[in-house]
């Protein structure tokens, strides 16, 4: 999770996801909002070995658009869940911050809700340079 995304999850407590483990990519000094959380600045390779140490292997990522780049760029990105949202923006944060990597997308679901929101599943492919 990113530091902005955490930040703004603590503004809404309780915290979401008490029964699984959270690492928070920041170099600051954050409030621990649940003994789950776990702080780091460290690279999101060195932060993977850690996490499959503990014999997990899938994780969702939540965050900007750098957070999410610093992890496509080691290729650690298998799936993109996007949300579209019914809604045009002047302006905004990018999807993915700009990197040097190419992935193909393969769509393997899209899921239409009421409210408008579709939420497109990709499967990544990484392209060689």
């Amino acid at each position: 999770m990113g530091s902005h995304t955490y930040e703004f999850s603590l503004r809404h407590p309780p915290w979401q996801a008490p029964d699984k483990p959270s690492w928070v990519f920041t170099h600051r000094d954050l409030e621990i909002a649940h003994q789950s959380v776990t702080l780091t600045s460290q690279d999101p390779p060195a932060v993977m070995k850690l996490i499959q140490a503990r014999g997990l292997n899938r994780v969702w990522l939540m965050g900007g658009g750098k957070l999410a780049a610093s992890f496509r760029m080691h290729g650690l990105i298998s799936h993109y869940m996007i949300a579209v949202v019914p809604v045009v923006l002047g302006s905004g944060i990018p999807l993915l911050a700009s990197g040097s990597r190419r992935d193909e997308l393969r769509l393997v679901q899209s899921t239409p809700y009421p409210s408008g929101i579709v939420q497109l599943c990709y499967e990544a492919t990484r392209v060689p340079a």
